[in-house]
């Protein structure tokens, strides 16, 4: 598919963009670093210095150079000597001593310098092996070059403890590419839909970033949420530099790895962006936490890592921005993942999810019991189909949640059972007809991630997830005021991971789904976490059962949705629903950017996060213009207020009737917006003043939208406050 077809019409509405000039570097050049070729593939070639373990990767047709470190061959007073001792390394490690006691160490201070490295040639590439003498550890880095990218490993059998010391943390090339005081640029992180720092924007002061690849490990709850963050979504990072453009990705280990920022003046000096990968788990237990004598400790896992850790960094084309970085991401998704592009729609879709039933505390009789309350049931979800169509929307993707025996804090769907306060399973047979003759695709939700209630064959002994000491992980809900746990409403557990395919199989093997478009496994796509029962499942053997029950829910059949989908996820699924529309915030970032759409349009179908549970309905739907996204809401037919104090108080405000002319119209001016754009991809996006940006789709039409409280005019185009502007195809010469 060509992207960027529609690049003739940009130039009316964007400025001319000036880079700064290439960083170029001939052959003579890096020889002259101390730097001799190791090969050369295309026009791409690979050097190295055997003494120091710097490398460098040149484009030898464009002259266009990144290396490992930095030159400091031009004396940088801003910076003494034991700074440039310290950017010097190519591998960072942190380990815990004997005392229990947290080390970290340079490779080019506590090895190289200590005459701990070792350097060979191999096939494909290099190989350097750094010994940490005083700290008894090794560990082996690996270069191997292809026409279009440089991979660099840690093989797991070349990581080796000698001493008592645990590895816990490798950090791999903290410098490759970094920028100095003096470059300009920016770094991409994949942060929620993404987000950009500008290179030395002074914000030195606010804190390093270094989050883990599809988020937190949820299977230890924290005694506070102090904060709730977004995830890194994807396994990439991007490098602008001077017109310049780098992007790395993690191809295996993702699942425990780190991603890793800083702004000038911060820890590392320079601007920089980089993986880390964790060797083997550690967290806190409290010791005798009955009694008056609780402590808390650190415990650290005896297992280390199943899988090779690898990595691959790409030249990106000009101007190296995150649009730059999207192409070449998806390209790699295209090439290595049989990523393919989506049939085109003809209509907008209007992703909806209906709430079922929920079991919370309430009275019999004034006996105080757990009792079953109905939100939508199956006659009710038939009505609220009917009326969305007669309100004038079409193209409905439904995802039910809570249909099941017990709704969504019932016992894992496994049994073949249905909900009798719902309408029992006639009538739940009657809402599948009714959706399969009216056109729409129905996705019921199947739960494989809260194990709420023992039964079915599974219970919180047999099949729930660790912690590291042994014990089931309780989850909790917080209060949104304090961050505290809410101890009034019973914890839940995890299903462990190798238990994925098993309820689904039961599931397949149980339920009649003749009738149902597909399958709905919202939490599973955005969901990753350990297991430290006997048999411990680190977080990369945790993401090959999720990826192995995806792939065997897609196998049946059917359809596939997911919920605000990690990258592995949706490469799977055809839909995915609550696609992030923000950042995290990062007091180090400086705006977000919707690199998460800009990979995923035109070969998958999302929308926004649901629009009536925003808070702001009216900045929901500007996202979901400016991000080429569908419209999402999340609805209950009835008790919406009877969800306070549960796991479902999120649902406030959900009466689908209180928000069906606000869909109808958002759906009716996106219909606009689609229609001009073809249903093409997104495939440009630039920022044109604060708060102010354009969206570029493959067939040439363009949206300005603006979030700003003041109208905006560029050559006479207009976009008012708090709304948008359609530039329809050709409509501008």
């Amino acid at each position: 598919m060509k992207r960027y077809s529609a690049f003739a019409s940009i130039f009316v509405l964007l400025a001319v963009l000036i880079f700064t000039p290439y960083s170029r570097v001939s052959a003579a050049e890096a020889t002259a670093d101390g730097m001799t070729s190791v090969l050369t593939k295309g026009d791409l070639s690979f050097y190295a210095n055997a003494e120091n373990g710097e490398v460098a990767l040149i484009n030898t047709k464009s002259g266009i150079s990144w290396k490992s470190n930095p030159d400091f061959s031009d004396a940088d007073e801003r910076l003494g000597n034991g700074q440039k001792r310290l950017m010097g390394a190519q591998l960072e490690i942190l380990y815990y001593d004997t005392k229990n006691s947290p080390q970290e160490r340079n490779s080019a201070v506590a090895s190289v310098a200590k005459g701990g490295l070792s350097f060979s040639k191999t096939e494909k590439g290099c190989r350097f092996v750094y010994n940490f003498p005083e700290d008894d550890i090794k560990v082996t880095l690996e270069y191997e070059l292809s026409n279009s990218y440089l991979s660099v490993k840690v093989p797991k059998n070349g990581i080796s403890e000698s001493g008592e010391n645990r590895l816990l943390e490798i950090s791999v090339l903290p410098y490759f590419g970094c920028g100095s005081f003096d470059d300009n640029g920016t770094i991409l992180l994949p942060d929620g839909c993404g987000t950009v720092i500008e290179m030395n924007n002074g914000k030195s002061s606010g804190s390093a970033i270094h989050e883990r690849i599809y988020g937190d490990d949820v299977v230890a709850s924290p005694d506070r949420l102090v904060t709730e963050r977004k995830n890194m979504q994807f396994p990439v990072f991007g490098i602008g530099k001077n017109g310049n453009g780098l992007l790395a990705l993690v191809e295996s280990g993702d699942g425990s790895s780190y991603i890793n920022a800083y702004t000038a003046g911060m820890k590392k000096n320079y601007n920089c962006a980089y993986f880390s990968f964790e060797y083997r788990s550690t967290g806190t237990v409290v010791l005798d936490g009955s009694s008056k004598n609780a402590k808390t400790v650190r415990k650290i896992s005896e297992q280390a890592i199943s899988t090779d850790f690898c990595m691959r960094y790409y030249m990106t084309a000009a101007p190296g921005d995150y649009n730059s970085a999207a192409e070449t991401y998806r390209a790699y998704l295209e090439k290595e993942q049989n990523f393919r592009a989506n049939e085109k729609q003809e209509e907008l879709p209007f992703y909806f999810t209906a709430y079922g039933a929920l079991r919370r505390k309430g009275t019999v009789c004034f006996i105080p019991m757990t009792v079953t309350v109905p939100l939508t049931t199956y006659s009710q979800a038939r009505k609220m189909i009917a009326d969305i169509e007669n309100a004038g929307i079409s193209n409905l993707i439904f995802s039910y949640v809570g249909w099941e025996k017990g709704g969504v804090s019932g016992k894992m769907p496994t049994a073949g059972k249905y909900e009798g306060k719902l309408g029992g399973k006639k009538e739940f047979i009657r809402l599948a007809e009714y959706a399969n003759n009216n056109g729409v695709t129905f996705l019921p939700d199947v739960n494989t991630v809260r194990l709420m209630q023992n039964g079915n064959g599974f219970t919180k002994n047999n099949a729930s997830a660790a912690t590291l000491d042994g014990t089931p992980g309780l989850q909790y809900s917080y209060s949104l005021s304090s961050g505290l746990k809410n101890v009034n409403l019973t914890p839940y557990c995890l299903l462990a991971p190798k238990k994925y395919g098993a309820v689904l199989k039961k599931y397949f093997k149980k339920y009649n789904t003749s009738a149902f478009s597909g399958i709905s496994l919202r939490e599973l796509g955005s969901t990753l976490y350990s297991d430290h029962h006997k048999g411990s499942t680190d977080r990369d053997q945790a993401l090959n059962y999720a990826e192995k029950a995806l792939k065997y829910a897609a196998e049946q059949g059917k359809e596939l949705l997911t919920a605000g989908a990690f990258g592995y996820a949706a490469a799977a699924s055809d839909y995915i629903i609550s696609a992030p529309t923000s950042d995290s915030g990062y007091d180090i970032t400086d705006r977000s950017v919707p690199f998460y759409q800009l990979v995923l349009s035109g070969y998958r179908s999302y929308s926004t996060e649901p629009v009536n549970l925003s808070g702001d309905s009216e900045k929901a739907f500007l996202k979901a213009a400016e991000t080429g996204s569908a419209l999402n809401f999340s609805f209950t037919a009835q008790n919406g207020e009877k969800t306070e104090g549960t796991y479902l108080s999120k649902l406030y405000n959900s009466d689908y009737k209180d928000w069906l002319s606000t869909a109808s119209e958002q759906y009716k001016r996106l219909s606009e917006i689609f229609a001009a754009t073809g249903g093409t991809a997104l495939v440009y996006h630039k920022q044109l003043a604060e708060g102010v940006y354009c969206s570029v789709f493959e067939n040439g039409a363009q949206v300005i939208t603006n979030y700003t409280n003041s109208d905006y005019d560029m050559q006479g185009i207009k976009a008012s406050a708090m709304n948008y502007k359609l530039i329809r195809q050709g409509e501008y010469k």
